[in-house]
Parts: structure tokens; C-alpha cells; sequence
């Protein structure tokens, strides 16, 4: 039987859960950027359209759209990323990457699952009542 392959490492070292992580804490820094009044005022309307765009139901391919829906909205989201970068001054998106590192990014997996099998649990129970009531309203 042939070795599977896995993802290797890319050419800078870096592995694709690296760089996954790096992205995440450059969203992070960029989110804090947006919220500092120091900020360029252009760069704080780039992330407002970004964030807009990607929370409007009207786009210009429609989410439904197999593949490409979804292609625009990561397309829209890296050029504003991108632009936002460009904005901001390095000495202070350099504070900002590193307020960023600083903060814990390990999420608390237990009180969100939790949280998740309470909502499902009370949509289970909410629809079991929905379908008793239907069907004594039925057989009356």
C-alpha cells in the first residue's frame, strides 16, 4: 500500500496551520486597528465596507451560486484585508500585530459546545411540542 500524503511544510518554513493561524492573528490586529482612533479614517471605512459587503444579503454573485458565491466574498474580504495593511502605518500596525500575539487565542471549547447542545436540546423540545400539539389538534 502506497504512503499517504499529507500537507508538507511550504517552502518558507511555514506549515498551512501556520500560516492559517498568522492570518488569524493579522484579522485580529486589524480588527483592534479598526476600533483605535489613531487609525486613518479611510482605512476604518475599508474595513466598515468589508464587513457590510460580507453581512448584506444583496452581493454581486449570490451566495447560492455554487463555489463562486462564496469566491467573491473571500475575494472582497483579502483585497480589504490587503488594503486595510496598506492604510495603517507600519510602526502602528507592528503595535497592533502585537497586541494581537499577546492575546490568548485559544478559545474555550466547553462553554461554547455546551451552549450549542442547550440551544439544540430547546429547538429539539420546541419542535416535539410543535408536532404533539399538531397532532392532538389532528385527532380532535
Amino acid at each position: 500500500m502506497a504512503p499517504r500524503h499529507t500537507l508538507q511544510p511550504l517552502r518558507n518554513g511555514r506549515s498551512w496551520k501556520g500560516q492559517a493561524e498568522e492570518l488569524f492573528v493579522e484579522v485580529r490586529a486589524l480588527y483592534l486597528a479598526s476600533r483605535d482612533p489613531r487609525t486613518p479614517l479611510l482605512a476604518r471605512l475599508v474595513a466598515v465596507f468589508v464587513v457590510s459587503y460580507l453581512a448584506s444579503p444583496i452581493q454581486l454573485i449570490p451566495n447560492w451560486v455554487p463555489v463562486i458565491g462564496y469566491l467573491d466574498d473571500l475575494l472582497v474580504s483579502l483585497a480589504g484585508l490587503r488594503l486595510m495593511r496598506r492604510l495603517i502605518p507600519p510602526e502602528r500596525m507592528n503595535e497592533f500585530l502585537a497586541l494581537a500575539r499577546k492575546a490568548d487565542t485559544r478559545p474555550d471549547l466547553f462553554p461554547n459546545a455546551a451552549l450549542a447542545l442547550a440551544i439544540v436540546g430547546l429547538c429539539g423540545l420546541l419542535m416535539a411540542l410543535v408536532v404533539w400539539g399538531i397532532i392532538r389538534f389532528v385527532r380532535d
